[in-house]
């Protein structure tokens, strides 16, 4: 609302007036627990002045536990780290029972390099607290000795869980935590756990050539779209170049139902740059009315390359262009290259 933001403006200017007068609005607010002013503490947490620890500290008896879990976030953005016994209290499970609550009060620990504390966590057996602690793990000043956490969470019965450990462990250069999914994936898609299999694989990036290997090749296998649109997405989601190249031969193949090569189109043209040389191919190979929508929708995300605006260019002013095909790109260009116009 225009109120929200006229306050989060105030708070973000970092005045001493527009902290004081904000943080009077959460005063009221904590006293009578009026909805309206509930905004008011979002847009004090925005604020930048170094006096706000202080502010912080004197409404510190009077928070819920995420809000107080929240104001030691700021203020450990702002330099005051000495809130790690503060955070610590939050993750006792039986005065603190929210999932939310206490894996906000993980991620605080972890920014505060509380890594003992992290991993004395470890398993939560609660879904949030959990990828909480895999997150932390992720990161590059993560202990070593979180591996062997890494690797309890690997065997999760959460999928969820298994997978963001899976990736991690990849992170790692520990391609052997894949070989028991690539050994069902060359089931696909027969048994319960090659389907498993490949939804624990799909956007898992960074994965090798010889997963993307394998999925290709289950592709003649399926004969239910269903099947080959779960292949399709898990393939462009490895971000693999190999996998884009399959789906774009696919894609100029024609050979598959409309259904999947409506959805590989859909897909390849969000998957980044490398798929420009595929469409301009479709449209070299096919200037028919209805390939136009799809290849120029999708090349219309990479129009800063320049063998892109030149393809929209020369197809919308040529003579030999299909008058409908000619009008939608007219259309098109003046809100893709709004300054260029006069130029052409």
């Amino acid at each position: 609302s225009p109120r929200d933001a006229c306050l989060n403006a105030m708070s973000q200017g970092g005045s001493d007036a527009g902290l004081d007068f904000v943080a009077s609005l959460v005063d009221n607010w904590l006293r009578t627990s009026e909805d309206s002013l509930q905004s008011s503490w979002n847009a004090l947490l925005l604020c930048s002045n170094p006096r706000l620890v202080q502010v912080l500290k004197s409404f510190e008896e009077r928070l819920a536990p995420f809000q107080a879990l929240q104001a030691y976030g700021v203020r450990i953005s702002l330099g005051d780290r000495a809130v790690a016994n503060d955070v610590l209290k939050y993750l006792d499970s039986e005065k603190y029972p929210s999932g939310g609550t206490r894996s906000l009060a993980v991620q605080l620990l972890g920014e505060l390099q509380q890594w003992d504390a992290v991993l004395a966590v470890a398993p939560a057996n609660d879904e949030k607290i959990d990828l909480a602690i895999i997150a932390l793990l992720s990161r590059d000043d993560a202990p070593a000795s979180g591996v062997s956490i890494l690797d309890m969470y690997t065997q999760n019965d959460l999928p969820s869980i298994r997978r963001q450990a899976l990736a991690q462990m990849l992170r790692l250069g520990k391609q052997s935590y894949l070989d028991s999914y690539l050994l069902e994936l060359q089931d696909y898609p027969f048994t319960p756990g090659s389907l498993l299999a490949l939804s624990m694989l799909t956007d898992m990036q960074g994965l090798p050539r010889h997963v993307v290997d394998i999925m290709t090749a289950r592709f003649e296998n399926c004969t239910d779209d269903s099947h080959k649109l779960g292949l399709v997405r898990a393939l462009v989601r490895t971000g693999h170049p190999l996998a884009c190249d399959y789906l774009g031969e696919m894609m100029l193949a024609q050979k598959e139902s409309p259904a999947v090569l409506s959805f590989i189109s859909e897909v390849l043209g969000n998957s980044g740059p490398q798929s420009v040389d595929w469409f301009i191919k479709k449209w070299q190979g096919d200037q028919s009315e209805n390939n136009a929508i799809p290849v120029f929708s999708a090349l219309s995300r990479y129009a800063s390359m320049p063998r892109v605006e030149k393809l929209f260019v020369d197809t919308a002013t040529s003579n030999s262009t299909l008058p409908i095909i000619r009008l939608y790109l007219l259309g098109m260009l003046p809100k893709i290259y709004p300054y260029k116009i006069p130029q052409w």
